[in-house]
């Protein structure tokens, strides 16, 4: 992090006050880190870092996603959706110009649980023992590992036993009242 700093300071050569961080990581209202499936960055002070700018800290796919608002292919659309496939798969809803966040910061989540955990490049190289996704896939060796992480990130049908649709309050239909 220190290093992204520096490079800040140096880019802003004085004149800007306010920088913006793009982080690979779920981001909460208040602009902290509140996930850590490729960084575990929720202990650092991320702003303390940047000083003496001024720190707005953002989810990278909300970040890029209010960019191409602005200044690239959203700019005539009200409304779109902007996907990033990267480190993991995400994206947002885009209003307005501005990037939807979601009852609790985290609308950009793709699968349950993120996909991120499994199948993600960062995974696959952890999984693979590797330093980066490239050798896993590039690699006859390791190809069980992207077999394993796609079987564990896809949908599992049901059987047939098991309920599509859960009771809502305990409620049961009474007979005869069609409620």
């Amino acid at each position: 992090m220190e290093r992204c700093a520096e490079l800040a300071r140096e880019v802003a050569d004085g004149h800007t006050t306010m920088v913006g961080v793009g982080i690979c990581e779920f981001v909460d209202e208040e602009g902290a880190l509140s996930g850590a499936d490729t960084l575990d960055w929720r202990g650092l002070d991320v702003a303390a870092a940047f000083q003496p700018m001024n720190v707005v800290i953002e989810a990278d796919v909300r970040a890029a996603a209010r960019a191409e608002a602005l200044f690239g292919a959203g700019r005539p659309f009200e409304e779109f959706i902007y996907l990033s496939v990267g480190s993991g798969v995400s994206y947002c809803l885009v209003q307005a110009g501005w990037p939807r966040k979601g009852a609790r910061g985290n609308a950009i989540v793709v699968g349950a649980p993120p996909v991120e955990r499994t199948a993600s490049g960062l995974a696959l190289a952890r999984a693979a023992g590797v330093a980066r996704a490239e050798e896993a896939l590039g690699s006859s060796l390791h190809s069980n590992v992207t077999v394993t992480a796609a079987n564990r990130s896809r949908i599992r049908p049901r059987g047939p036993r098991e309920r599509t649709r859960p009771r809502c309050g305990g409620h049961r239909r009474r007979a005869g009242t069609g409620r």
